[in-house]
């Protein structure tokens, strides 16, 4: 099954503070995904397409993809400069993965069948 759920603003900015995301989202299922992105990216919007297709996804374990689209953030300047130093990725959409929270792999533009796929080896 997978769940999406939007960050909110309060949690990027909690992460900016924190220097990271916290274990309430990142151990918040079996599996996590963190899409960090901006809206207008077209290649956010054809991962987002693939992840839509993947229905009610893998069956050997839960999801939980959180999506943060930060140019539409208050906060848009301090969390893209805390993504691009604490990360430091400069791409969008950057992608982290998380198994049983831990931290397992990070990659851009990640078609949603390959993002399984890692999510499944790093068990």
């Amino acid at each position: 099954m997978i769940k999406r759920i939007s960050l909110s603003h309060d949690q990027a900015i909690k992460a900016v503070e924190n220097g990271d995301f916290s274990d309430d989202i990142t151990a918040s299922d079996d599996a996590v995904v963190l899409v960090l992105t901006q809206s207008w990216c077209p290649q956010w919007t054809m991962m987002n397409r693939s992840i839509i297709g993947l229905g009610d996804g893998p069956e050997d374990f839960s999801l939980t993809i959180y999506v943060y689209e930060y140019d539409r953030s208050p906060h848009f300047n301090r969390f893209m400069t805390f993504k691009e130093s604490v990360y430091r990725n400069w791409e969008v959409p950057y992608v982290r993965l998380y198994r049983k929270g831990q931290f397992v792999g990070e990659n851009n533009a990640m078609p949603a069948g390959r993002m399984i796929e890692a999510l499944r080896k790093a068990e």
